[in-house]
């Protein structure tokens, strides 16, 4: 099954129009359509809609796994964004600075996410440079901490939504 089969699945499951399911996740109609129909795929904006909507996008993406996160999940997505919203823009931060400031640079998992995530990215053959590859790899540990998903999974969950972005 593909994205496009995947969200007239959501959408049927949530028993909404296309215009009703564009409308509960902030996406263009005319977006959703095509989404549908298949000639184009959701970018990181949509994703990101989705995901704070409730969607599983691990799901959406490959298939596996729950339709829709859990309660839990979803209200700390829901609660993040809002949060993110609030905040004005952080001073600027190398990647590694960032991390510091997070505790996570020198951990065993931070460690793992990087050494996956630059096999990954060789094994792809993607071009990105330092602060890319540094901020990846700050929002992998942080999910992986957050959910508990494993780092492999995670990386290659996270090169998929990147090489999604950069298509479009």
């Amino acid at each position: 099954m593909k994205i496009n089969e995947r969200l007239r699945l959501l959408r049927s499951k949530l028993e909404l129009s296309q215009q009703d399911a564009a409308s509960k996740f902030d996406i263009p109609a005319g977006s959703w359509k095509k989404y549908e129909l298949g000639p184009s795929e959701p970018g990181s904006g949509a994703l990101r809609n989705l995901a704070i909507g409730g969607v599983n996008i691990h799901w959406l993406l490959t298939g596996e796994g729950d339709m829709l996160l859990t309660e839990e999940a979803w209200e700390d997505w829901t609660e993040r964004a809002k949060e993110q919203q609030k905040q004005p823009p952080p001073d600027p931060q190398t990647p590694e600075e960032h991390a510091k400031s997070l505790a996570l640079v020198g951990s065993p998992l931070y460690r793992a996410v990087g050494e996956t995530l630059e096999s990954a990215v060789r094994e792809r053959q993607l071009t990105l440079n330092y602060p890319q590859i540094g901020v990846l790899q700050q929002l992998i540990a942080e999910y992986c901490a957050a959910t508990g998903t494993h780092v492999p999974l995670a990386v290659q969950q996270f090169l998929l939504l990147f090489e999604c972005a950069t298509k479009s």
